[in-house]
């Protein structure tokens, strides 16, 4: 016959099969929400092997609420119906507290501390690498935005400069150092701009100032990406580089959960549009999505195209599972050598 057991904020119960209490530990108030969280978790804590000792049942005939390494799990289950039915009845018969107002305000206090504990844990280092690659994101969104609007308002001035560079980051910097017309090119004397005065000239450049700071800090952030994806994906960046495997992650949202994902799914990932077109009829299945920006599957020939991204994805989705679960530095070595051996076999 099964026994069933279940975590409650004040203890660990077990109950039979016809919800009758079998055994219970019940914590001190003083370290409850120690060893609250602590048993929320997969691994046995002493508290269930010290229920389990109680029994004196096989673990093959015990059944917790919460998942626990080794147990079968079922939720819920008739031990955590009970309890939590008659949750402050039981704290206050089993002198874990006094009265129900001191039992709310324990639990006031420990949903505090789970927040507080959830917000700690999801300041790991991928998310500081996801928020990083959104910021540079945005960044650039922006500063091409507003660079667009110094180009108009300086084209007024000195046209001429903006047929000699196309590029924006670089007109930015060029107005932002000296904006003076006289002093960027010796023919500015028959530009066909207007005259504008001093002051004209100070607000065109603090402007330009503004965006050039904009991209002075997405290099940094790049540099400052490419050295974080290096510690923390070091096989995958063995495979790719930083700035694709931090694209990667950040379309997930984890390390935990892309290195879960299979193959397939990172191959596509990112040509969501695409996939949902052919799902509904209207176009083909996509070969890849942000992989594409690797060059062994953008400078392949169009034809190779599809077998290099499942080859690809294959050797990453191993790549990511070896960064998470096993936090081996030295897998992606053999795992880039192998990789290489395959292109080259296709080549032939």
């Amino acid at each position: 016959m099964y026994t069933y057991i279940s975590l409650a904020p004040i203890g660990l119960f077990a109950y039979d099969a016809d919800g009758k209490q079998l055994a219970s530990i019940i914590f001190k108030l003083d370290d409850a929400k120690g060893r609250f969280i602590d048993a929320s978790g997969s691994e046995l804590t002493e508290d269930d092997k010290g229920l389990i000792k109680k029994l004196g049942k096989k673990d093959d005939q015990i059944i917790f609420e919460i998942q626990k390494d080794g147990f079968g799990s079922e939720f819920p289950n008739i031990s955590g119906e009970t309890v939590r039915n008659n949750i402050s009845k039981l704290a206050i018969s089993t002198g874990f507290v006094k009265d129900a107002g001191q039992y709310y305000q324990y639990l006031n206090e420990l949903n505090s501390e789970i927040t507080r504990i959830s917000i700690k844990a999801a300041s790991t280092e991928d998310r500081l690498l996801i928020h990083a690659v959104s910021t540079i994101d945005e960044l650039e969104s922006t500063a091409n935005t507003l660079a667009i609007r110094l180009k108009e308002w300086y084209g007024l001035y000195y046209p001429e400069l903006l047929e000699r560079v196309r590029s924006n980051e670089k007109l930015v910097s060029l107005i932002a150092s000296n904006p003076k017309r006289e002093d960027l090119s010796d023919d500015a004397g028959l530009s066909m701009g207007g005259d504008y005065s001093d002051e004209d000239v100070i607000a065109l450049q603090n402007y330009a100032i503004i965006i050039d700071g904009m991209y002075r800090q997405i290099k940094d952030l790049e540099a400052y990406i490419d050295k974080k994806a290096l510690m923390i994906m070091p096989n995958v960046t063995r495979i790719v580089s930083p700035t694709l495997a931090s694209r990667l992650l950040a379309e997930v949202g984890s390390l935990e959960k892309i290195a879960k994902l299979p193959s397939s799914t990172l191959q596509v990932m990112g040509a969501e549009k695409a996939l949902f077109r052919h799902i509904m009829g209207q176009g083909p299945s996509p070969k890849h999505g942000l992989i594409f920006q690797a060059p062994v599957i953008n400078q392949a020939q169009k034809k190779q195209r599809g077998k290099r991204s499942r080859m690809l994805a294959s050797t990453l989705s191993i790549a990511f599972r070896m960064d998470y679960f096993d936090k081996c530095l030295t897998g992606g070595d053999l795992l880039k050598e192998k990789f290489d051996k395959k292109i080259e076999n296709i080549k032939g």
